[in-house]
């Protein structure tokens, strides 16, 4: 079974997004490890791009991981691979770069005994979270994206508009969260209190969602 170690820098949801691609790689027959993981087949770095700060901090851990993990398939991901890929594919070791809503395929991660450099990008995200890993305090994806366009924030560019995750799937993972066992939920997004907005139907909101 191959091995992927997965470093996440940023907020909750690239925390929870983390989950979600560990989840799918698991799925897939990849061991899937945050820390104390030697010899990785797989580094994927989930990267953050809100200030140049964040910005520098995820660039420097690119390479610092990819020298310590010679022999692995680096991949960096996220919001500054959304943002600039091409600075993180000039990084030596760096194998792969997938945007925002391509960290979520099926197929990033395929071939990876032969290493090539692709920077291509998908238009949706699958929001679906799967039930295969059981955590303390689960991160439970809501929403992603955000319509304000406020001149100072830079996330509509990474993450696009505003898009609800659908109340069935939510409820679903919840109940399937705390069937393995946890304890507390913690709901996540870019703007949680704007879920349910863009549905045509005005009495689905978070206050529903909550109760």
């Amino acid at each position: 079974m191959k091995k992927a170690k997965i470093f996440t820098l940023g907020c909750k949801l690239n925390q929870a997004e983390s989950a979600q691609i560990a989840d799918k790689l698991q799925l897939s027959g990849i061991h899937s490890f945050n820390n104390g993981i030697k010899n990785p087949d797989i580094v994927f770095v989930n990267t953050c791009a809100v200030t140049k700060k964040a910005a520098a901090k995820s660039r420097h851990a690119i390479a610092k991981l990819a020298r310590e993990n010679s022999s692995a398939f680096i991949v960096a991901g996220g919001c500054l691979a959304q943002l600039d890929p091409s600075s993180l594919l000039s990084i030596a070791g760096v194998a792969k770069v997938v945007g925002t809503a391509e960290r979520f395929s099926d197929e990033w991660w395929n071939g990876i005994e032969e290493v090539t450099k692709d920077a291509s990008f998908e238009n949706d995200e699958d929001l679906q979270l799967s039930l295969t890993e059981s955590r303390t305090r689960p991160l439970l994806k809501i929403q992603d994206g955000c319509d304000q366009g406020c001149t100072y924030c830079i996330i509509p560019r990474l993450r696009g508009s505003q898009k609800s995750r659908d109340y069935d799937d939510i409820i679903n993972e919840a109940i399937g969260l705390i069937e393995l066992g946890a304890p507390e939920l913690v709901l996540t997004g870019v703007r949680i209190g704007a879920w349910g907005s863009e549905y045509e139907d005005k009495d689905i909101d978070l206050i529903k969602l909550v109760n």
